[in-house]
This record gives C-alpha cells, structure tokens and sequence, in this order.
C-alpha cells in the first residue's frame, strides 16, 4: 500500500527517507483561561519515500511500512 505526502524533494526529502504518521488527538483546552494547551499526538505509522519527485518536487509517493488508518490531515515526522 502507498500514500502520498507533503513536501517533496523541494522540501528536503529524498528516496528511502524513513518518516512516521501521527494522528493529532482532541485540542486541549483550559477551562479557566480559555487557552489551546495543545493535543495529543498518536503514532499511527511507519513509511518510507519511494519517490519525492511528484509534481515537480512538491510531494512524495511512499510506502506504508507499517500502520494504517492514515488520512488527510494526519502529521508526518521525522521521530
């Protein structure tokens, strides 16, 4: 299985690139004060860039190495 992301190769990633998918959980907020405290974040996955040339370099084809349930919106780091 495969996903695509953003960036591509004009964001600084490259072909085997190994990245991880979190899940952003419900926004925190302080009853008190009314301030965004955050949210927690869930690791939903495990992929590796396959190709990071699509669409001149603004994105990435990769393969889904572990995980699933991935969809819009979900956020793709490093660690």
């Amino acid at each position: 299985p495969y996903c695509y992301i953003k960036p591509g190769s004009k964001g600084g990633l490259q072909r085997g690139n190994i990245l991880y998918v979190y899940h952003k959980g419900e926004e925190l907020i302080d009853p008190d004060t009314g301030i965004s405290l955050g949210s927690e974040e869930t690791r939903i996955g495990k992929i590796q860039v396959l190709d990071a040339t699509i669409g001149d370099g603004q994105a990435s084809k990769c393969l889904i190495i572990e995980g699933s349930g991935m969809t819009r919106g979900d956020l793709v780091k490093v660690k």
